[in-house]
């Protein structure tokens, strides 16, 4: 099956506008699965499942690992989740523990695609 992009922006552009959105965050995960992803799909489901979604700091979007300053809670990851994410590490003291990231799909799908799949973590 040839997988209609359109259908896959405006999903993303939905969640650009309301990050929040569980619902299209699940119905991203059904296209997805439809279209072969079973990794993105299984890690768009895990965050809906856990509540967690990248935050937004200095322009970036952020993954952190728990126990780092920031006030929105859905942003935290298991450490060992968070080690294995690709992702820009901030230098800056009061960033330490945080990866960054140029767009909040690049920050899903580095979580989504970290090297065990985060469907398999435990938090």
């Amino acid at each position: 099956m040839t997988a209609d992009t359109r259908d896959l922006d405006a999903l993303h552009a939905a969640l650009d506008a309301d990050p929040s959105d569980r619902v299209t965050r699940l119905a991203l995960a059904d296209w997805y699965e439809e279209y072969g992803d079973d990794v993105m799909a299984a890690g768009l489901r895990w965050m809906v499942g856990f509540g967690v979604r990248p935050g937004r700091s200095g322009g970036r979007h952020v993954w952190r690992r728990f126990g780092v300053g920031y006030e929105d809670r859905q942003v935290f990851l298991p450490d060992d989740l968070f080690d294995r994410l690709r992702g820009q590490v901030y230098p800056a003291a009061e960033a330490v523990g945080t990866k960054g990231y140029r767009s909040r799909r690049a920050a899903e799908e580095a979580l989504c695609r970290a090297p065990v799949s985060p469907a398999v973590a435990t938090a």
